[in-house]
């Protein structure tokens, strides 16, 4: 990536990994409009967030969360597994943790929104 300045090397397996199996073929356009975002991304800002992502520890601090929280993870999201998000609702009181048969979840650009759309309105449902 350094060498040649893009972030064309890793393109495919961003777009896979965060629109999931067949959004390309569902929304082409759009599909080509975000990976070409990704492209126009600076070197030193994907690094840094990279970083970011690598060294930024909240999880102390979520047990402060006052509020309703569902966390909804999907079967097969590489990006944050089950496991992580399982952690995730156990550290913050009272949250609610729900596994989704979809592969991929928080994905408003996909399938998948349905599912977590409607996790989300029937713990609405159950909380009044």
């Amino acid at each position: 990536m350094k060498e040649s300045g893009t972030l064309e090397s890793i393109v495919a397996a961003n777009m896979e990994r965060r629109y999931g199996p067949g959004f390309r073929e569902r929304r082409p356009l759009r599909w080509e409009a975000l990976r070409q975002t990704f492209l126009g991304t600076k070197l030193d800002g994907y690094f840094g967030c990279m970083n970011a992502c690598l060294t930024h520890n909240v999880e102390p601090r979520l047990g402060q969360i006052d509020i309703p929280v569902l966390v909804v993870a999907g079967s097969e999201d590489p990006t944050t597994p089950p496991a992580d998000n399982r952690l995730i609702a156990s550290c913050i009181p009272g949250a609610r943790y729900a596994r989704s048969r979809a592969a991929i979840t928080s994905r408003t650009s996909n399938s998948t929104a349905n599912s977590t759309g409607s996790c989300w309105t029937g713990w609405k449902e159950r909380r009044g």
